[in-house]
């Protein structure tokens, strides 16, 4: 009974001591402020200032969970934590996208109200053409689907099991996703309108651009994962890194179906 006492007093020391849940709250108060401020004042170095902040308090706070886990202080009350939050957060990032896809309808579906000219696309927009760039994103983005399902299923059978098939199943992933953004950039170049060409510019540079700023982040969570998993210590395969890679693979999946949405709806249904 003593070990185990000594254990989960262990176990709970870093959640009771952890400096980073207070570190968060100060960051995203100062980010949003000082977002708020840009919007008045137009500047810049405090929003700069905020994000490195963000950055640095989101490494520590992932590093910190990474050693927990390694040396086996990652209990299971703290892994479903861990996934109640990406739960909420990928909840949030639902009702975000909703808002955006709430702003496009109601605009187009009142085309005469919102100065449109009667009608959807307003007069002088010339839309993109859907059988061109965005089929192919989606096709990739398919393709990207399943090599992130292949990786996220090899993954657990084991320590070495399949490690060369999933390692190469997410460097496809990563790989489709960078090429993804690079024909999102082509796109945007190519495009003849701006996020200045009255509602239909803003919502669809809103929608469209911040789906590839959430497509960036999860390149970046799933090399970071994949870098700890398919490393040479033994150390990094553990309960926090296979949880890193769930949670990676999930958001993945939920970027993948904003897409289709966003393909649906603003370049097939919105022509």
């Amino acid at each position: 009974l003593g070990d185990v006492y000594k254990r989960q007093s262990m176990i709970r020391a870093p959640l009771i001591t952890s400096p980073w849940p207070l570190y968060s709250s100060i960051s995203i108060l100062l980010l949003v402020n000082n977002v708020v401020e840009y919007l008045w004042s137009s500047i810049v170095t405090n929003i700069c200032l905020s994000l490195a902040y963000s950055i640095l308090r989101s490494y520590g706070w992932w590093r910190d969970l990474s050693r927990e886990g390694g040396v086996g202080l990652m209990a299971t009350y703290i892994m479903d934590s861990i996934k109640l939050g990406i739960a909420l957060f990928m909840l949030s990032e639902v009702i975000f996208f909703t808002a955006i896809f709430w702003i496009f309808f109601h605009r187009s579906l009142s085309g005469i109200a919102c100065g449109c000219g009667g009608r959807w696309p307003p007069s002088g927009i010339e839309v993109i053409d859907p059988i061109a760039y965005p089929v192919l994103n989606t096709t990739i983005l398919l393709r990207r689907g399943c090599t992130a399902t292949l990786a996220h299923a090899i993954t657990g059978r084991g320590l070495y099991s399949g490690s060369s098939i999933g390692c190469i199943a997410y460097i496809w992933t990563l790989l489709l996703g960078l090429y993804f953004i690079a024909l999102q950039a082509t796109e945007y170049i190519a495009s003849s309108f701006t996020i200045s060409d009255r509602i239909y510019g803003s919502s669809f540079y809103i929608g469209t651009g911040f789906h590839g700023l959430h497509v960036i982040a999860g390149i970046i969570g799933i090399a970071i994962i994949g870098c700890k998993r398919w490393s040479s210590s033994i150390l990094y395969y553990s309960s926090s890194s296979i949880i890193g890679i769930r949670c990676s693979i999930w958001y993945w999946h939920l970027v993948d179906g904003v897409w289709l949405i966003l393909f649906s709806c603003i370049y097939w249904w919105g022509l």
